[in-house]
């Protein structure tokens, strides 16, 4: 049978991730393991609902995923066909960052304050406009600052 339960916490338990949920009520809290994708470590925030399923082995119950059923600020679903997008939350259920595959190709890496290419695109912006003082006045820009402006073309190119 399935059941939609509560999340009362999550722990790693002998190496295996572990949720503790109730089902019928406060006195009907049951554990087991989390089923996840292939590579993906998540651990969900208390109160969130969980999807609690019985095998064919009824001493190995499994959770096989989580709803926002219970109010928590739900981070807006952005993807697109084809996309992927994966994102951690405070204890509130509030992201706090993500990490989006774009169906353009293109990579987002971001917190609620900044984004990784705006950073390496600030960061290559100073770089190629470094100057240098010298015993005649200020150096000239970089004898290379061609290669740094390429190499900020392929940051844009990676990065969204």
């Amino acid at each position: 049978m399935n059941f939609i339960s509560t999340v009362k916490n999550s722990s790693i338990v002998n190496g295996i991730r572990s949720v503790v949920a109730t089902i019928f009520g406060a006195n009907d809290s049951r554990q087991a393991a989390v089923s996840n994708p292939f590579g993906v470590d998540s651990s969900p925030v208390p109160g969130m609902a969980a999807v609690y399923i019985q095998t064919s082995s009824k001493s190995q119950p499994v959770f096989i995923g989580y709803a926002n059923m219970k109010g928590f600020v739900n981070p807006e679903h952005k993807a697109q066909p084809g996309e992927i997008r994966t994102f951690a939350t405070d204890m509130n259920g509030n992201q706090i960052s993500n990490i989006w595959q774009h169906g353009n190709g293109k990579i987002e890496l971001s917190n609620n304050n900044e984004t990784l290419v705006a950073c390496l695109s600030d960061l290559m912006d100073k770089i190629e406009a470094i100057t240098v003082p010298t015993g005649t006045g200020p150096s000239g820009v970089p004898l290379n600052a061609a290669d740094f402006a390429a190499i900020k073309v392929r940051i844009n190119n990676l990065l969204q």
